[in-house]
């Protein structure tokens, strides 16, 4: 008699299943995961709010003419500037030094330009307060302080950066003979394709408020940074 060939173990179907629905569900897992990672990634980054279709002409502190064009490539804090200021210019002037003072060196693409307001600011006005009380040689191009014509400046403030419309004060309202202008105190940002990001106030009374802004404003600065240096 022939020897009957020992049979095979059979192999349960199930057993086969088993790592393909494993291995489905981790795909479905994964991309379910990166769904829900996107929108959170894109709402951490700053919206794209309006872009700078103009140039401007401007006269720098130190009475060299400047365009805005020339800062293409560079990331823009941007702010009204008025030297006599009582309402809280130069607060806002030393926010703009504490974030230049804690970003500039490790990010040269960083750049200040704060907009005078008023024609009695000269160059020589201007050269002397950023040298004295905010530190900028005339040598130091990383903050502009510009001035030039009035109308053109606060037009562009206005139009191109969605500034508030500046307002001169009624003389019955002004606290003191320099107490001009109504004007807003927000810093604009704007990304090295001339894209304005966004306005941040750092001066509102509310303290959370301007703590919430600010914490914003800094995230969104150092993403610009890393985007226009290629980090």
């Amino acid at each position: 008699m022939s020897e009957t060939p020992p049979t095979q173990p059979r192999i349960a179907p199930w057993t086969l299943w088993i790592p393909i629905i494993i291995m489905a569900l981790g795909v479905v897992v994964f991309f379910r995961w990166v769904a829900s990672e996107t929108p959170n990634k894109k709402q951490d980054r700053p919206p794209y709010a309006y872009k700078l279709e103009r140039d401007l002409e401007l006269i720098e502190k130190t009475g060299k003419p400047v365009k805005l064009s020339q800062l293409k490539g560079k990331v823009i804090l941007a702010a009204h500037f008025y030297s006599t200021c009582p309402s809280g210019c130069t607060a806002l002037a030393d926010k703009m030094m504490e974030l230049r003072n804690d970003f500039r060196q490790e990010h040269p693409s960083l750049q200040l330009v704060s907009f005078a307001i008023d024609e009695g600011d000269t160059p020589e006005r201007l050269s002397a307060i950023a040298k004295e009380s905010f530190e900028v040689g005339p040598e130091d191009g990383g903050w502009w302080f510009v001035n030039g014509d009035q109308k053109a400046i606060r037009n562009y403030l206005t139009l191109q950066f969605k500034f508030i419309t500046l307002q001169v004060k009624p003389e019955k309202e002004r606290t003191s003979p320099i107490d001009k202008y109504n004007h807003d105190m927000r810093i604009a940002l704007v990304d090295h394709e001339a894209n304005v990001r966004g306005l941040y106030d750092l001066m509102s009374p509310d303290l959370e408020l301007r703590k919430l802004n600010e914490e914003r404003l800094r995230k969104h600065l150092a993403m610009l940074l890393k985007d226009a240096e290629g980090k």
